[in-house]
């Protein structure tokens, strides 16, 4: 018998996940649309009456320690009444599944569906319950205990080792990378300059941007892909969006 050819990285068979998925979750007759690859494979599952979102993660992404820690989360969040798209467990009581890829097992969760759309610019009202929902996710994610497989955000993971993880990739514009180096240094010198006692800590989405969240009509809203969460200031999460804002300003969406 031949063996497989090594493989680095697969693609499911939607027709197999759809079926995998009935058994598994029972969900009757079951359609599987793929939408998107990134860190993980994101796809659309539709049973005759449900919407949920399937996420295949990749084992050279994301550990399975760290799945268990964003399910936990996500979990707690429930619990709390705050607006999350959470995992579905399947009909054994289990959240997360190891599925046997052609490079390895690769894990996988079904999540709920979050109703609505993005909304790129936000108005006053959607501005507000944003504020108030992303206050109740810290009020949670400041005390819970997860286990330790989720990165820290500070000064050394998001600014001197990315500096250092691209060193190579400008050995060709010493220019350009100078740049670099000086943006970050400046960086650390306004942050020194802060009173970071003050900070509160705790678990951060750090991806709040418009494509993160649903929204129906003005006060409903639901928050979804906590795939880069990680433990860090609070203000990381108004950092993301207000660096959303900044970008939208920049290409003359909004003034």
């Amino acid at each position: 018998m031949q063996s497989l050819f090594p493989t680095s990285y697969s693609t499911f068979s939607t027709s197999a996940l759809a079926s995998f998925l009935s058994t598994a979750y029972g969900l009757g007759p079951t359609n599987c649309q793929f939408l998107l690859r990134g860190v993980g494979d994101t796809y659309l599952v539709q049973t005759a009456s449900e919407k949920y979102i399937l996420r295949i993660y990749r084992a050279t992404h994301r550990s399975l320690p760290q799945i268990q820690a964003e399910t936990e989360l996500l979990l707690a969040l429930q619990e709390a009444w705050v607006p999350v798209s959470h995992p579905v467990k399947d009909v054994a009581g289990q959240l997360i599944q190891a599925l046997p890829a052609a490079e390895g097992t690769r894990h996988a969760v079904l999540f709920t569906f979050a109703p609505g759309h993005s909304v790129p610019i936000l108005n006053e009202k959607q501005l507000t319950v944003l504020g108030a929902q992303m206050a109740r996710f810290h009020n949670v994610s400041s005390v819970i205990q997860l286990n330790n497989s989720r990165w820290t955000f500070d000064a050394e993971t998001t600014l001197l080792q990315p500096l250092e993880n691209v060193k190579s990739a400008f050995a060709d514009f010493p220019q350009e990378y100078a740049w670099l180096q000086e943006v970050v240094q400046k960086t650390q010198e306004k942050l020194a300059s802060l009173d970071a006692t003050q900070f509160s800590s705790g678990y951060c989405h750090f991806d709040f941007m418009p494509k993160n969240f649903h929204f129906e009509g003005d006060e409903k809203l639901t928050f979804f892909d906590f795939d880069f969460f990680g433990y860090g200031w609070l203000v990381n999460d108004l950092m993301t969006f207000w660096q959303q804002i900044c970008l939208d300003v920049l290409s003359g969406k909004m003034t």
